[in-house]
């Protein structure tokens, strides 16, 4: 046997000696043997302790095995000694040990024995970090396989170091009430306010690194407001380019009473946990690193300073603020967000005044390609994947009229649009309607087109039809390419299916009391809806305007999409 084989065996002997030295008992223990037994690695180790002396030497339990180690592999320990100015740091401020520990849920961190903001995790967001990863060009391709593997991984390390003269020696675990404390407090405060508080802030950038909040410039708001720095806000271009090179698109950041999430391109990350007391264990680690005394020292009172951090810890933690940055991507964004229980599609393009499009049943967003750079050179043009649709999933819950436009409602709120325009095709336009009836706060103008507003209105020979027939069959090969979950067609179609035959129900009452203007569009040859159905629907509705597209039926966005878009323009210029 070679020499550097005969020192690499007694290396790892020696590292075998030091794991068994310094070990202690780690918190969360046997949580791995509670995941599934799929046949995958597990390891699940004691804490390893680490003590560090007055000259910065790491040793392990009462073994001499530094000296050890270095005799068999000189070097092998240099990298965790620490220098003078660290050591001087951490016995100043009274730190005497830290402990990093990986759990299955996370990875959890402990300063003097308290756990103070640490990253938590599940499969759902390892596999998002990994992928990530692998879109940003890492260079890693081991990464997407290992991070998933990190749940299965049990194990601690523990740095101690050496305690200033006078005080007292702190456990390496430290039993606090915070948690229950910090909860309490949270739901005194919710249950005296009623509800969440709710803070959601949209930020738009531009290429040169200005933006826009709510359709508003920076410039308008330093304009409005110039005693707040708004320039402050704006982004290096470099830096924006760097985003686009990278494929982020969106980066999002939310407080929750769980602590605070990180999504880049509607991609969960792990989150920073704070809803076990950890807010409050840092404040009382504050207090053990000396750190109100020197508050006192420099003039500011502790006393006073101190009730109105505890004060506002319960309003931070049971507050939802959301930041949503959303970058240059050659005029177009998008992103996949949670909604509603469902994982759903968006894009964006162009600026100004918002107008949403909502595809008619089967479809997706795309359908609307002939229309884009005609809107979106004057409009916001946002345009979404109906739930279950394109790359939209759907849930458990039966799809129907009412909840797609709850959907539509829940994407402005996360946009931060208080108003938009609405154009509608087809069940997009039935969704238009809905919205007039009961969110007509939330509408500007709408255009529905080839809409119905019960099932009475479909033509019953449709499913003899040529043209709608073509349709089917490119909506179905455009599910299988696009779905997360190509393999649930049937089951969408089924919903579909039952939505249309059972759906909408609006009553003469309801489009009577419409107060929005609305554009009733459609074909004078609709393969799909009656146009005598179309003409009564106009005529109950007192804010409608009814016009008939010659030449053309359900499909006039693309038969005629030149005459469609001047329509939709002039209508919305009005």
């Amino acid at each position: 046997m070679s020499k550097d084989k005969s020192q690499l065996l007694l290396a790892l002997l020696a590292g075998a000696l030091l794991l068994i030295a310094g070990c202690a008992p780690r918190i969360g223990s046997g949580e791995i043997n509670d995941l599934p037994n799929n046949g995958d690695t597990l390891i699940d180790m004691p804490t390893l302790v680490i003590d560090f002396d007055a000259e910065g030497r790491p040793s392990f339990g009462d073994l001499p095995v530094v000296d050890l180690v270095n005799s068999l592999a000189p070097g092998v320990l240099d990298s965790v000694r620490l220098d003078q100015a660290t050591l001087e740091t951490m016995m100043a401020n009274n730190i005497q040990h830290i402990q990093i520990n990986n759990r299955t849920g996370g990875l959890m961190l402990l300063v003097n024995g308290l756990s103070v903001p640490s990253l938590r995790w599940d499969d759902e967001t390892l596999q998002a970090t990994a992928e990530m990863a692998k879109t940003f060009g890492a260079g890693l391709p081991e990464l997407e396989k290992l991070l998933p593997l990190v749940r299965h991984l049990g194990i601690a390390v523990v740095a101690r170091f050496p305690i200033a003269a006078g005080a007292d020696e702190i456990p390496l675990i430290v039993e606090s009430s915070g948690g229950e404390a910090a909860m309490q407090a949270r739901d005194q405060f919710l249950a005296g306010i009623g509800r969440q508080p709710l803070i959601r802030l949209p930020i738009l950038y531009h290429a040169d690194g200005t933006f826009e909040i709510n359709g508003l410039t920076d410039a308008e708001y330093t304009t409005l407001a110039p005693q707040i720095p708004w320039s402050a806000l704006r982004l290096n271009p470099d830096i924006l380019q760097r985003a686009v090179d990278n494929n982020i698109s969106t980066l999002d950041i939310t407080t929750t009473p769980e602590g605070v999430s990180i999504g880049i391109n509607g991609q969960s990350l792990p989150h920073l946990g704070w809803d076990q007391g950890e807010l409050q264990n840092l404040i009382e680690l504050a207090g053990s690193m000396g750190v109100w005394e020197k508050m006192a020292e420099s003039g500011t009172d502790p006393e006073a300073f101190l009730p109105l951090v505890e004060n506002l810890l319960p309003i931070v933690q049971a507050s939802n603020v959301s930041l949503s940055v959303k970058f240059p991507q050659g005029g177009v964004l998008s992103e996949i967000i949670p909604i509603n229980g469902i994982q759903l599609y968006y894009e964006v393009h162009g600026e100004g005044e918002p107008l949403i499009l909502v595809h008619g049943g089967l479809g997706n967003s795309t359908y609307w390609e002939k229309q884009f750079d005609a809107f979106a050179a004057e409009y916001q043009v946002i345009a979404l994947d109906s739930r279950g649709h394109g790359r939209s999933t759907f849930s458990d819950e039966p799809i129907g009229y009412d909840l797609m436009m709850s959907d539509v409602i829940a994407l402005m709120d996360h946009l931060g649009i208080e108003k938009a325009n609405l154009l509608g095709w087809s069940d997009g336009g039935i969704i238009g309607i809905d919205m007039a009836i009961n969110h007509p706060d939330r509408v500007d103008k709408i255009i529905a087109y080839g809409a119905n507003y019960n099932p009475s209105g479909v033509r019953s020979d449709i499913e003899e039809n040529e043209v709608f027939n073509a349709y089917v069959e490119k909506a179905i090969e455009d599910y299988l390419a696009l779905s997360p979950a190509p393999e649930k067609l049937d089951a969408f179609f089924e919903n579909i299916g039952n939505m249309w035959a059972t759906e909408p129900n609006f009553t003469v009452e309801q489009l009577g009391a419409i107060s929005t203007p609305i554009l009733v569009l459609d074909g004078e040859d609709e393969e799909a809806i009656l146009t005598e159905h179309t003409v009564e629907m106009a005529g109950l509705i007192p804010t409608a305007e009814l016009l008939l597209m010659p030449g053309t039926g359900h499909f006039a966005m693309w038969e005629q999409s030149d005459e469609f878009n001047r329509i939709v323009l002039d209508y919305l210029a009005q």
